[in-house]
């Protein structure tokens, strides 16, 4: 029986009993990653005397649960902390994480030229303004254009980030031109309808949410499943 006073989130009760850690040093790695809750769990967890460190990039995308806990940890200047800024040489090579630092302290990278003679093709600028013409460049990047820098596959090597669902360039309108130019409709390949989405053999998904009703079975040595999953996406 749960006291009056117990309060109970989608994570469960904030009031749990947790099962202590037995440890002299307790590392969290990817700390950023840490919401309210979980570090809750984690302080219950650890006996009087234990040294926690806390190890994570405040840079990166914030928790999916509620709270910044490793940003505010650090702006608190309760605690000791190290930050690291330093590129060696073998990262240096990257103008991708020379342009990131370059972002963190607040320089523009665009219209940069000197990297050394040492760096690699793996950052490109872009400016476009258009809705047609970013949508015919992300097309040709995604279906070939970047073969001379690395003969990248898009199934296997490319992933393109949108900020929005909705649109020309949202993620359902960019999935339909993407599919319609890398893995396009013919009588060899099997298709399957799920909504307005016609998944077709060998389109790239994701499963954004488990069905545990699914009823699995083998054929023929393959795994086949009874019902349709309730959420699949590009």
């Amino acid at each position: 029986m749960k006291s009056a006073k117990s309060k109970t989130t989608n994570y469960g009760s904030v009031d749990n009993d947790i099962s202590p850690i037995d440890s002299d040093v307790l590392v969290i790695d990817e700390m950023s990653m840490v919401d309210i809750f979980l570090m809750n769990y984690i302080v219950k967890a650890v006996y009087l005397g234990t040294k926690l460190v806390f190890v994570g990039d405040v840079n990166q995308l914030p928790s999916v649960g509620p709270g910044s806990i490793l940003k505010d940890l650090i702006e608190s200047e309760a605690f000791a902390t190290i930050h690291l800024d330093k590129i060696f040489r073998q990262a240096a090579k990257s103008k991708i994480i020379v342009n990131s630092h370059d972002v963190n302290k607040g320089i523009n990278f665009v219209g940069k030229k000197d990297y050394g003679e040492e760096a690699q093709d793996d950052f490109f600028y872009i400016n476009e303004s258009v809705q047609d013409k970013i949508l015919a460049q992300v097309t040709s990047l995604s279906s070939g254009r970047l073969k001379k820098y690395g003969n990248y596959d898009f199934i296997e090597n490319i992933q393109i980030l949108t900020p929005t669902k909705k649109g020309k360039l949202g993620t359902k309108e960019l999935n339909k031109n993407l599919q319609d130019i890398l893995n396009p409709k013919t009588d060899e390949i099997e298709a399957k309808s799920y909504g307005d989405i016609e998944f077709r053999e060998g389109d790239r998904v994701m499963q954004i949410k488990n069905n545990y009703d699914i009823y699995w079975e083998k054929r023929n040595g393959k795994t086949d499943f009874k019902t349709t999953p309730r959420e699949w996406r590009f």
